[in-house]
């Protein structure tokens, strides 16, 4: 993603931009687990992994129908656009001029990289223990039914009412 994200989006724009990243990832979570909820209740445990499975699947078949690796390669991209985003990275000194070596050994030995590795290995591994057992906590400790969700969301919907 970050490769990407460096040839598609201006320097500037980045931080905002990650941010809306951030934001859907954890907005994704939000949603996924009531509807899972619903789901569950209507369908049964096993609909829950074949919805979410194919709603994945069709965005990442949308996702690389679209996405090319750098703008210059999309074929929709309008002439403005693309030299706008080309100047803002160029301009920033933030481009690269093409395949350099890589400095494994030095990767491999810095000290800031194996720290943002290992914080990043006990994040990954707190989201996912958050995730899933996030449903067990709230069944068992909070009390919280599905059929609960259930009714929530026909609150919300006034098309269920009939």
């Amino acid at each position: 993603m970050y490769a990407c994200l460096a040839q598609w989006i201006p320097p500037l724009e980045r931080p905002r931009f990650m941010a809306f990243v951030c934001f859907g990832t954890a907005l994704g979570t939000a949603v996924t687990l009531p509807l899972c909820g619903i789901i569950i209740h209507t369908m049964g445990w096993a609909a829950a992994f074949y919805v979410t499975g194919s709603v994945s699947l069709i965005w990442c078949l949308m996702w690389f129908s679209t996405m090319h690796s750098k703008p210059a390669h999309h074929p929709r991209i309008s002439r403005e656009e693309l030299q706008y985003i080309e100047n803002a990275i160029r301009s920033s000194g933030t481009s690269s001029k093409g395949p350099t070596r890589i400095p494994w050994k030095n990767i491999a030995t810095s000290l800031p990289v194996w720290a943002i590795i290992i914080c990043d290995m006990g994040n990954t591994w707190g989201i996912s223990l958050l995730n899933t057992q996030l449903p067990t906590f709230m069944k068992n400790i909070l009390g919280f039914n599905i059929t609960m969700v259930k009714l929530m969301f026909h609150v919300i919907t006034p098309s269920s009412t009939k």
